[in-house]
């Protein structure tokens, strides 16, 4: 038998005669919104569980994160009935949805269903035979000790367990390993009025402890601005961490699949979401996601996600799945499936799903199919909304609900409204480009309104038809103020996204447009900078110039893919923009604020990806 252990992001093995003082069909580590309801849904179903707790509080973010509303997810399974005890528990107003009565009545849920809940203690190693783990070495109070369990549930939400197995994973954006930035959640209260901001932080890395302890205290300082709004009631004891790793799992979770409708059979449990990645730099996307977020204006187009089996399990490894966002998954997907209630609801299913396996003797994945959807659609937890595919969905509303079609024959119509998303995706989405560029030309050609013609010439472009450019050209040219209404918030911008399309099909003499935005130290100073209308920065922080730093972006890239796709002098505009980037007055030109914050480092730390993939080239 082997022990692996993780000393400063290294694995070690050695033989090991482990002396297992406790052992349990199901071992989960991490008792926060996926590990509990994982537990307690294994042992309703007969397992034997020990669910173990680093920290001495039980709950997860809902509970020490001060993350006390629902963002998306689905409704459905037994987190229901917790909330609806705190409801009857508390009675009114904010408190029921504050920590203290939800770590009450998880913990009474954890004790009713019989699991062995063990707090203050931490995984130290894992127990290999052959290529299946069969526990896990545990620290508590100072002492350690062997647990042998016949399926380890890593539900640690940041794959702890899976970076020690020695699993293969990746960290943030494919280009250069951006993740989405944490949270930290700030309560005060302003006017008589309990308010709980959800506040982008910046970037972290949870894996490394100096670079994590320091972006957890400029994150706690940066809290100090809520203070001249009203009377500060607290900060989280534990960070909003939006992304960690993501493993190579027998089946991996695309972002691609879900915008093009390719969905999974026979799926473990559908997640309800839109694709929000959080962030501003977008002009460093994926052209898929771009073109979705983007140019398209589908940021708040949600996506019941159809979750495989396969990507709560490394490749290679069996005997301990995940539960949890620590999956198998794409950075952009994962903007998804990471919701409160999602969490609950695929922990309980995985907690289903490991009963049934750990009874029979199978993987994870090879459970009778039939038999598992049985009880978990009993249970409710399995699809909150199986009615439901992609649309417009503001949750804050209960009927506010607009299911979306992507064909083109449905929505050719929406490219003469203030709301031509789903047309512009359809037609980037359809397999015949040459029939869609042939009917959106013509109604270019024909229409009799700036607004029909420039979304023909948006939804063209994403097609990468040429005979957009005299249109995007002049888009880009008038730096007009529109912008897209399809959205409840985050809608895009006309003239950032031509800025983009230009990019994409742009000729080497559109290089001379996209450098005045990029070296002219007057283009901030045009009107389009400062006239936003309210609606369009609702929910925009106001730490940046929001639009500008879109649109130069967007600048940026575009000029970068021109010299590339042409073969220009790439040495020439590299030298221009690292003379440009290493003026300070190029960073106050977007942000105001200090050097520690978090607008700050995503500004410098754009210029500094583009840099390294110029001297790439």
């Amino acid at each position: 038998m082997k022990l692996y252990t993780l000393h400063n992001g290294e694995i070690h093995i050695t033989d090991a005669k482990p002396d297992f003082s406790k052992s349990c069909d199901i071992l989960v580590v991490g008792a926060g919104a996926g590990g509990i309801f994982a537990a307690t849904a294994a042992a309703d179903e007969g397992a034997d569980v020990i669910l173990a707790e680093n920290d001495l509080n039980i709950g997860g973010m809902r509970v020490r994160g001060n993350v006390t509303p629902y963002y998306y997810g689905a409704p459905g399974g037994s987190f229901e009935g917790v909330d609806a005890d705190i409801a009857q528990m508390t009675g009114f107003g904010f408190i029921r949805t504050q920590p203290e009565p939800r770590q009450i009545k998880l913990t009474e849920l954890i004790r009713a269903s019989g699991v062995d809940l063990i707090t203050d203690t931490a995984p130290l190693g894992i127990y290999f035979k052959n290529n299946t783990v069969v526990g896990l070495r545990l620290i508590s109070g100072g002492k350690l000790f062997d647990v042998e369990a016949k399926l380890v549930i890593d539900a640690t939400s940041d794959g702890h367990l899976i970076r020690m197995s020695g699993a293969s994973y990746r960290f943030g954006r494919e280009r250069d390993g951006k993740v989405a930035p944490f949270t930290v959640r700030t309560q005060y209260i302003k006017n008589g009025r309990y308010i709980s901001i959800n506040d982008d932080s910046g970037y972290i890395n949870q894996y490394d402890e100096q670079k994590f302890s320091d972006s957890i205290i400029r994150a706690h300082a940066n809290a100090e601005k809520f203070l001249h709004d009203g009377e500060f009631l607290s900060l989280p004891t534990q960070a909003g961490i939006r992304e960690g790793i993501s493993f190579v799992g027998k089946e991996t979770l695309h972002y691609t699949d879900l915008c093009f409708g390719r969905f999974c059979k026979n799926p473990m449990f559908y997640a309800y979401a839109d694709l929000d990645k959080h962030g501003h730099d977008r002009a460093l996307d994926d052209e898929i996601y771009q073109t979705w977020m983007t140019v398209a204006n589908l940021a708040t187009v949600t996506v019941n996600i159809p979750v495989p089996f396969g990507s709560v399990m490394p490749l290679g490894i069996s005997g301990i799945v995940t539960a949890g966002r620590c999956l198998s998954i794409d950075t952009y997907a994962l903007g998804a499936v990471r919701m409160n209630r999602d969490m609950y609801r695929m922990g309980e299913c995985i907690g289903v799903a490991a009963a049934m396996a750990t009874k029979t003797g199978v993987e994870l994945d090879k459970v009778d199919y039939e038999e598992y959807l049985d009880k978990v659609q009993k249970r409710g937890c399995f699809n909150g909304y199986p009615d439901r595919t992609f649309g417009f969905d503001n949750n804050r509303l209960a009927d506010a609900y607009n299911p979306l079609e992507f064909k083109l024959e449905k929505t050719l119509h929406l490219l003469s409204t203030e709301t031509p998303g789903a047309a512009i995706w359809s037609c980037y989405a359809t397999e015949d480009k040459a029939e869609a560029g042939e009917l959106v030309f013509s109604k270019m050609k024909s229409a009799k309104s700036t607004l029909t013609r420039y979304n023909c010439a948006i939804a063209l472009g994403a097609m990468g038809d040429t005979r957009a450019l005299p249109v995007l050209r002049e888009m880009v040219a008038n730096r007009d103020y529109f912008y897209f209404k399809d959205c409840r918030r985050s809608n895009q911008h006309r003239s950032a996204i031509g800025v983009c399309l230009l990019g994409r099909i742009g000729e080497p003499a559109d290089a001379e447009l996209l450098s005045q935005i990029v070296f002219d130290e007057q283009e901030i100073e045009r009107e389009l900078y400062h006239v936003l209308k309210p609606e369009y920065i609702h929910h925009i922080e106001f730490d940046r110039n929001f639009l500008f730093f879109d649109i130069y972006t967007h600048a940026v890239m575009a000029l970068v893919k021109i010299y590339k796709r042409y073969n220009l002098d790439v040495r020439s505009l590299e030298e221009r923009l690292e003379n440009l980037f290493a003026d300070e007055k190029t960073v106050r030109r977007i942000t105001h604020v200090r050097c520690d914050e978090p607008a700050y480092i995503e500004v410098t730390e754009f210029f500094k990806s583009v840099l390294k993939e110029l001297k790439q080239m």
